[in-house]
C-alpha cells in the first residue's frame, strides 16, 4: 500500500479548519498531523526524510475538510491508534459534520456511529432518529460526491462503529443543526424546480400565441429541426443524447413521415442545409419497441442535427425557436445531385488516352518508352510529364490536345471522344 506525503496547502486546510473551531493553534495541529504522515511514509519505504511543514492560509469547505481528512489517515496509519493525533483528527472530523455551539447534549441513541451493509460492504452512517420498531434513518457522508445524505435502514442490519475513524458520536444539537442545513438545501432545490417550472410554463404560453397565428389552415404537423448533445458513456452501456435546440422548419397537412418532405424542410434552415441531400443512410426508420421514430439524422444519431415530424396537439406543440421565413409557403425542392460521371478510356496503337470530364483533364499512357518526337509532339499538345513517371502526359482537355494525342498515339486523325 502506497503511502504520500500531504502538501502543506492540504496539512494547513485541517489545521486552520482546527484553529476556527477552537482546536488548538493552526501551527502546533499542522505540525502534529505533518510529523504522523512523515513518520508513516518513512516506515513504509524504510527511509529517514523531514521535510519542513510552512502553515499557509489555505482553508476549504466542512464536507471537503472531511473528506481530506480521510485522505490524511489513510497515508497516516503508523503508530496512530491511542495517539493525541488520532484523538485531534477526529475531533477535526467531528466538527466538520456540523460546528459544536455552545453546550453539547448526547444521547445513548440518536447522534451513534453505527455501519450499514451496503453493496457487500460496511458503510459508516449515524443515527439521527428512529423511524419504528424495525428502522432507523441514518445520515451518511457520501465521498464521492462529498455530501451529506438520508438513508432508511433496518435496524438489525446496524452494527456499532466505535473503531472507525468517524466512530465518534454526534450531539443532539449537531444531528439536529445537520439535518436542519439538509432539509434547507432539499427546500432550495425544490423551490428552484418550482421557479423553472413556472419559467417554462409562461415561455410555452408566449410561444403557443405566436404559433396560432402562424399555423395555416388544415396543417396537422410540424418538421422539426433538433441539435442533440452525445451523452453516452464512455467507460458503460449508456446511450442517451440531450435536446439542445429546436426549431420549427415548416408546417405539413397530414402526419405521414415522408422523408423528401423532411428533406425540403432541412434545406430552409442554414445548419440543415446538408441534410437536404445526404444519402440514404441518413434515413432512419425505428418505428419499432424502443425505437426513437422516423427521422433523418447524418452520422451518429446520438449528436448533431435531427430532423423529424410531430404532430399538432392541442393547436400547439413543445416550444421552438422560429424562423424569420414565410411559413405559409412550401418548402422548396433541393437541388439534385450531378451524378458523377466516369472517366473514358481509349486503348490506341502505342498508348492508352484517358478523357476526364469532371477533372477537365485528357491523359495519355504509352504502354512503352515513348520516342523523343512523340514528346516533343504532346508537348506542342499542351501536355506534361505526369510526376516522376516518364510514360505519362497530362493536359487540359481542348480539341488542339485531342488532335496532338490522337496524332501522337494512333495513325489515325481521329477518334468519338
Amino acid at each position: 500500500m502506497s503511502v504520500s506525503i500531504l502538501s502543506n496547502e492540504q496539512i494547513s486546510i485541517l489545521a486552520n479548519f482546527a484553529s476556527e473551531q477552537n482546536l488548538g493553534s493552526a501551527q502546533m495541529i499542522g505540525e502534529l498531523l505533518h510529523n504522523q504522515n512523515v513518520k508513516t511514509s518513512n516506515e513504509r519505504y524504510s527511509e529517514n526524510v523531514q521535510p519542513s511543514f510552512a502553515l499557509t492560509d489555505d482553508s476549504d469547505t466542512p464536507e471537503n475538510v472531511i473528506d481530506l481528512a480521510f485522505y490524511w489517515r489513510s497515508n497516516s496509519w503508523a503508530d496512530l491508534e491511542q495517539s493525541v493525533t488520532l484523538r485531534k483528527i477526529r475531533d477535526i472530523m467531528c466538527c466538520a459534520v456540523f460546528p459544536k455551539v455552545g453546550e453539547q447534549v448526547f444521547s445513548d441513541t440518536v447522534g451513534k456511529p453505527v455501519y450499514y451493509q451496503y453493496r457487500g460492504g460496511n458503510q459508516l452512517g449515524y443515527v439521527s432518529s428512529i423511524v419504528n420498531a424495525y428502522m432507523v434513518e441514518l445520515l451518511v457522508f457520501c465521498r464521492s460526491d462529498r455530501k451529506w445524505l438520508t438513508l432508511n435502514i433496518m435496524y438489525k442490519e446496524c452494527t456499532p462503529a466505535a473503531d472507525d475513524i468517524m466512530g465518534f458520536k454526534l450531539s443532539l444539537q449537531q444531528v439536529s443543526g445537520l439535518k436542519a442545513k439538509l432539509k434547507a438545501e432539499r427546500d432550495a432545490i425544490v423551490e428552484a424546480g418550482k421557479l423553472k417550472m413556472q419559467r417554462q410554463a409562461e415561455e410555452q404560453n408566449a410561444f403557443d400565441e405566436k404559433f396560432k397565428a402562424l399555423v395555416p389552415a388544415g396543417s396537422k404537423a410540424v418538421i422539426i429541426a433538433e441539435l442533440l448533445e452525445n451523452k453516452c458513456g464512455h467507460n458503460d452501456d449508456y446511450y442517451g443524447s440531450e435536446t439542445k435546440r429546436r426549431v420549427l422548419l415548416s408546417f405539413s397537412k397530414h402526419t405521414r413521415n415522408l422523408f423528401p418532405e423532411m428533406r425540403k424542410a432541412a434545406a430552409r434552415f442554414e445548419p440543415t442545409k446538408y441534410l437536404a441531400d445526404a444519402d440514404e443512410k441518413a434515413e432512419h426508420r425505428e418505428n419499432y419497441s424502443m425505437g426513437r421514430g422516423t427521422f433523418l439524422m447524418k452520422g451518429s444519431t446520438y449528436g448533431g442535427w435531427r430532423i423529424r415530424k410531430i404532430p399538432i396537439w392541442n393547436g400547439s406543440i413543445t416550444k421552438a425557436e422560429l424562423l424569420n421565413i414565410d411559413y405559409s409557403a412550401k418548402p422548396a425542392k433541393p437541388g439534385k445531385k450531378k451524378k458523377s460521371t466516369q472517366p473514358k478510356e481509349y486503348n490506341l496503337n502505342l498508348a492508352k488516352v484517358i478523357v476526364d470530364n469532371e477533372k477537365g483533364e485528357l491523359s495519355v499512357s504509352f504502354f512503352q518508352q515513348p520516342t523523343r518526337d512523340l514528346v516533343n509532339q504532346l508537348s506542342e499538345g499542351g501536355f506534361e510529364r505526369h510526376g516522376d513517371a516518364s510514360m505519362v502526359f497530362i493536359g487540359a482537355i481542348s480539341d488542339k490536345a485531342m488532335e496532338y494525342a490522337v496524332a501522337a498515339c494512333t495513325s489515325k486523325s481521329t477518334f468519338m471522344l
